[in-house]
């Protein structure tokens, strides 16, 4: 097994591209030609690189040249890198980053007919009023939101209590942001509030990365939220 070969097969972005495209099943040089800029013996060059690495096979077929990924050159080198014993570690950390990678990202604004310092302070000074029933775990519930960082966005209701968020950004007055999971176990957020003076007053720039489990109905949520905001703050 000769792993240099096999890490400079590797190392060439079109030799990556040609062992992506046989993955979906096996090719002519014609056909993987024509996935490339580069001339025709270009790509045949690339294909006897990787066939000297053992990556890629190939058969005569009449006039034509079929190329075949060799799956199994690929898992005995990847097996020498990470033996049996090691594999339940290294799949879990495949699944959390793919996890990571499937986030989605929510964008809004509203202008308020406030002042900026006013706004900011009714964020968390008003929160129970302007944080709508619907999202709460508890109708009756009390909401408080402290205004440093560090501090906690909570839900407090009778025998308890639950953490919705904590604030991890604070530039008093035009900047609050909050990390948690807003009441959605499967999902950690990031809510990045942001005002600045408008001619109507203040303008409210938010933004929204979920990462996990994010609901379609979630961006809807957060219209309303920031609407309610809107309605709370103008009275």
């Amino acid at each position: 097994m000769n792993s240099d070969l096999f890490w400079r097969a590797l190392s060439s972005p079109p030799r990556r591209s040609l062992l992506e495209l046989l993955r979906a099943g096996p090719r002519t040089t014609l056909q993987l030609a024509a996935h490339f800029e580069m001339s025709r013996p270009g790509v045949m060059q690339h294909l006897d690189v990787l066939a000297n690495a053992d990556l890629v096979s190939s058969e005569k077929r009449g006039r034509q040249r079929w190329y075949h990924l060799n799956g199994a050159r690929l898992e005995q080198e990847l097996r020498w890198w990470n033996p049996p014993e090691s594999q339940p570690f290294s799949e879990g950390l495949v699944n959390f980053k793919e996890s990571l990678e499937m986030d989605q990202d929510i964008a809004q604004e509203i202008d308020i007919a406030q002042p900026p310092h006013v706004v900011f302070g009714g964020l968390f000074e008003r929160v129970h009023a302007w944080w709508p029933r619907k999202f709460r775990h508890n109708s009756d519930s009390q909401l408080e939101l402290e205004r440093k960082l560090g501090g906690q966005f909570v839900e407090r209701f009778s025998g308890g209590g639950a953490l919705i968020a904590t604030v991890t950004r604070l530039e008093d007055p035009t900047r609050l942001v909050l990390t948690g999971n807003f009441h959605m176990p499967l999902l950690h957020g990031v809510a990045d509030l942001s005002l600045e003076p408008s001619a109507a007053g203040t303008r409210l720039r938010f933004t929204f990365r979920g990462i996990g489990d994010v609901p379609d109905r979630f961006a809807t949520a957060w219209t309303e939220i920031l609407a309610s905001l809107k309605r709370e703050l103008e009275t």
